[in-house]
């Protein structure tokens, strides 16, 4: 994943990797209100190589005790329906789930239909373009 802030080229090749396990112990150990996580392709991971993100990510967060603490925000971002369900159980966990897709020529009852089958209603919604924060809430 790229990302749009431009990086100091003389650090360019300087920076190190660091695990989720590892990022989730800096988060507990700052003073910062929450973490997001952005799953994408985990349809893809699950199918083709045989890898459990969603399992990874729900163990990474309950070792670093993030499933009990109330103190700082887990935001769990997706836009597959099927891994924010994964995350239903736990109620200390936000699931946001993102739409790429411009959707703003959907009929009202075509979005509520797919809110509902993702169970996602009462989380927050990030739309990328199409439909306004505004317009999606008019549509609920």
């Amino acid at each position: 994943m790229q990302s749009n802030l431009p990086r100091n080229p003389t650090n360019k090749n300087k920076s190190k990797l660091v695990t989720l396990s590892e990022f989730l112990e800096l988060a507990k150990t700052k003073a910062v209100t929450g973490v997001l996580i952005n799953i994408i392709n985990a349809a893809y991971l699950a199918s083709e190589k045989v890898l459990s993100i969603t399992d990874d990510v729900a163990s990474a967060l309950s070792n670093a005790t993030f499933d009990k603490l109330s103190t700082q925000k887990v935001l769990i971002q997706s836009d597959d329906s099927s891994v924010l369900t994964k995350f239903k159980d736990v109620p200390t966990y936000r699931r946001v789930l993102n739409i790429e897709e411009k959707i703003s020529d959907a009929p009202r009852s075509s979005f509520q239909l797919v809110l509902a089958q993702t169970r996602c209603r009462g989380a927050p919604v990030r739309i990328s373009s199409g439909v306004s924060v505004e317009e999606l809430r008019l549509m609920l």
